[in-house]
């Protein structure tokens, strides 16, 4: 399978901050959702060739539509009055064009239209682009507008409504083979969200065309490998063009743009965890949580930091593994541990080394309580949102019974997870436990065919079996048969 990239070289923002209005627009258009997009139904109506017995024509019942013009194109393709739409945002924007999808499912499209791009009352740009297709890029680099009109001069076939489904303020491309320099791809879970790992792809680009790019930050780049999503990455502030058609652009997910973003501390009293991940996130990314964590709840302190880790703190309180591989939204799941998808030993490179960790002796976890109040001297007073709690704590702790006089101490401490409780600290100590005691990870290479971190699998090695656990890192490099070196943390035989 053939890997590749697909970049949508947009302004980050631009289509939720886009307010769309149109005068010319009919009463099946709703012209808000053009960027986001819909796919028109190809409409029965009164235009030429529009109608007839064949079935292929749908009669309007009430259908989305974006945008379908008032009025309909003369003889000659050209309206009296053109249609026209004005976009208008609260933030200034670049790109290097705007791109239309007129039509999806019939070849209706404008013959030609005028954009005129504006800051505030100022013409930054004017310019009329002939399209020839369904889909089409009006190629144009403007910086720093805010308002964008959009005019329909003419369609493509005469007596015809003005057509549009979709408007991306910018342009997405698609690259694969030499283009595609290097990319290298690198994939991580923590099992009990002890932390939540910034997974990131680092590629080089080399064009062969002569097109502008504007790399911005947020820029969302997909990768593929055939037609399976491996994830989904943005642009990092560190972009470099290296010659006229080379450039390296580092990039990291969606854990790594939250962990730039402040989080201010918050005191929980039975929250419902989806409803306090939803806060967090803010509609930034979508979010997928598993069925049975629905009705989880935390109490106690988020404390102040990023966003990345006000999940994390969350995610190790519930028992959730948090990943954005094979996806792009957040996924947050507890770790499966049954059924393991069997690796075939066709697509494992030779051997694989198994590493062993010291015995773990100990594990204790600290909780924490907070009681609204001033409290007396000496005790620990915290502030949060104006309202001041005592802060007391205690320990559960689990011994490994298996520890012998030879084993060196080897105590496991969680003293930072501020969400674990009186209620919880017991179920927590146990998943910390049964974590530390799965002490073998296997090292392997593989030709990935769908394989995610956090997948449960068996793998089968050349000198100690099949090992099941696991994956909790991929080193992938892109290329026509695409490899991953793996770590599987094993379960206990």
């Amino acid at each position: 399978m053939s890997a590749k990239l697909i970049y949508k070289d947009i302004a980050v923002g631009a289509a939720e901050d886009a307010s769309v209005s149109s005068v010319s627009a009919d009463a099946r258009s709703d012209v808000t959702k053009l960027p986001s997009g819909v796919i028109h139904p190809d409409f029965a109506t009164l235009e030429l060739n529009k109608w007839g017995g064949s079935g292929t024509k749908k009669i309007y019942k009430g259908q989305e539509a974006a945008l379908v013009s008032k009025a309909m194109s003369g003889a000659d393709c050209l309206f009296s009055a053109p249609p026209s739409l004005s976009i208008q945002f609260n933030s200034n924007y670049t790109t290097l064009g705007i791109t239309f999808r007129f039509a999806t499912d019939s070849v209706d499209y404008p013959s030609s239209l005028t954009l005129a791009w504006y800051q505030g009352a100022a013409l930054l740009s004017q310019k009329t682009f002939h399209p020839d297709g369904v889909n089409y890029f009006c190629e144009n680099t403007v910086t720093a507008f805010n308002r964008l009109v959009v005019t329909i001069n003419a369609t493509n076939l005469p007596y015809r409504y003005a057509r549009m489904e979709q408007i991306v303020f910018g342009i997405v491309r698609e690259f694969n083979g030499s283009e595609i320099g290097s990319a290298d791809i690198l994939q991580e879970v923590n099992l009990i969200s002890a932390e939540i790992s910034i997974n990131t792809l680092n590629w080089s680009l080399q064009s062969r065309s002569g097109v502008d790019y504007i790399f911005q930050a947020r820029q969302p780049i997909y990768a593929y490998n055939g037609n399976s999503l491996i994830g989904v990455f943005y642009i990092d502030d560190g972009a470099k063009q290296l010659t006229d058609k080379s450039y390296s652009i580092p990039c990291t997910d969606a854990a790594g743009v939250l962990d730039a973003s402040p989080f201010e501390a918050v005191m929980y009293s039975g929250k419902n965890a989806v409803a306090a991940l939803n806060e967090i996130v803010g509609g930034d990314f979508g979010l997928e949580v598993d069925s049975s964590l629905l009705s989880a709840t935390v109490s106690g302190l988020n404390p102040k930091g990023t966003k990345r880790t006000a999940i994390q703190q969350i995610a190790f309180a519930i028992g959730a593994v948090v990943d954005t591989s094979g996806t792009e939204k957040i996924k947050v799941y507890p770790a499966p541990s049954s059924d393991p998808a069997a690796v075939p030993s066709t697509r494992v490179y030779e051997a694989g080394a198994i590493s062993t960790d010291s015995i773990v002796t100990a594990v204790i976890v600290t909780y924490h309580t907070y009681t609204a109040g001033s409290g007396a001297s000496g005790d620990d007073v915290i502030t949060v949102g104006g309202v001041k709690y005592v802060h007391t704590t205690g320990t559960v702790r689990l011994n490994n019974p298996n520890v012998t006089a030879s084993d060196k101490a080897n105590i496991k401490t969680v003293d930072a997870a501020m969400l674990v409780n009186a209620s919880n600290a017991a179920a927590v100590a146990a998943r910390v436990y049964a974590y530390y005691e799965r002490r073998s990870t296997l090292s392997s290479r593989i030709v990935v065919a769908g394989e995610r971190p956090g997948d449960y699998v068996s793998v089968p090695t050349k000198y100690n079996g099949t090992v099941t656990g696991n994956i909790e890192s991929m080193k992938i490099r892109l290329s026509n048969t695409t490899a991953a070196n793996i770590t599987v943390k094993a379960v206990n035989k």
